[in-house]
């Protein structure tokens, strides 16, 4: 039995060579998916639309990376395939791989344009993103690639939301064409259990987000990006806009190969081993079994325990019982 699952994020590694204190894959076992487990996966696999090729780590340090993207080539030549990274391993031979393997969307985080405060928050030096990127749109440039599309992903933090322009500044410095995304800290448990006090510190204020969004208003250019992200065909809002009212786009759409091995039910668990579904060796029909219990129980009201600090759980049990 073939796995009819349109989108799939597929985690490479939980190892970074950054140090971002809102990361929980810093909290993680570090380790790489077996090449041979994202192998019997893909096996499986009949026809997806969207494979993302990232997770708690920086995807580029897995050594089969490439060899992964070759893979889902040659078995599904149309998928779309993306990443994010810090953007930090951006050497030549990476560059050249990246074009050559016509990943469809390359996002790199970042939170600041001034190099000090990157270095403090990430634990990385910009200027090597800054060389990395600007290698990588020269190539595209003198090759006439159309892929990948690349842009920033930033996460609001209180003491950074305010530089959105310099971000955005940056981003045109670099040329770059694949948006801008802006994403909150993270307030689910999963992410909140590994914050220390300064973490905690970093969640954005009331007043602070009416500050950034004021900075929105007031820039053209940064609307322009942020309006250009959402003109790409990125995986979580394919995802997200696949699925029905009060149902879970996961659990309708999508699956999670973690870095262990593990298929789990969305990218928010971080306990694979306790909400592990079965391994890519276990027949699909078993987890295909697990994916539609937990979706019945959502869809009676129902909370499982991996789905208790999730807000579209808690929007499906409040529409059962009212």
């Amino acid at each position: 039995m073939q796995i009819d699952v349109p989108y799939i994020q597929i985690e490479p590694t939980t190892r970074c060579n950054f140090t971002c204190g809102f990361c929980a894959g810093r909290h993680l076992p570090q380790i790489d998916l077996d090449f041979a487990l994202f192998r019997a996966l893909v096996d499986k696999l009949s026809n997806p639309r969207h494979i993302e090729l990232q997770g708690e780590g920086e995807p580029l340090l897995h050594p089969d990376f490439f060899a992964m993207v070759d893979y889902l080539r040659a078995r599904f030549p149309l998928v779309k395939i993306s990443t994010i990274t810090n953007g930090s391993l951006l050497s030549d031979d990476i560059i050249a791989q990246l074009l050559k393997a016509r990943i469809n969307s390359v996002m790199v985080s970042l939170e600041s344009a001034d190099d000090q405060i990157f270095q403090k928050i990430r634990g990385g030096k910009l200027e090597r993103v800054k060389r990395g990127l600007k290698k990588l749109m020269q190539r595209k440039r003198e090759t006439h690639a159309e892929a990948p599309k690349v842009g920033f992903t930033v996460t609001l933090l209180q003491s950074t939301c305010e530089q959105l322009q310099t971000v955005a500044d940056l981003y045109d410095e670099l040329e770059l064409d694949g948006g801008i995304l802006l994403q909150p800290l993270q307030t689910m448990h999963t992410y909140r259990q590994f914050y220390d006090a300064a973490t905690f510190a970093e969640m954005i204020s009331q007043e602070k987000r009416q500050a950034t969004n004021r900075i929105i208003a007031s820039s053209a250019s940064l609307r322009h990006k942020l309006a250009e992200y959402q003109k790409q065909t990125h995986f979580y809002a394919e995802l997200y806009q696949s699925a029905a009212e009060h149902t879970c786009p996961w659990l309708d759409n999508g699956l999670y190969l973690a870095a262990d091995g593990s298929i789990v039910s969305c990218c928010f668990i971080k306990n694979t081993q306790q909400h592990s579904m079965g391994s890519t060796t276990d027949p699909w029909e078993q987890i295909a079994t697990y994916r539609k219990t937990l979706s019945q129980q959502l869809k009676t009201g129902q909370i499982p325990p991996q789905c208790s600090q999730c807000g579209i759980a808690h929007k499906m049990h409040a529409h059962a019982v009212t």
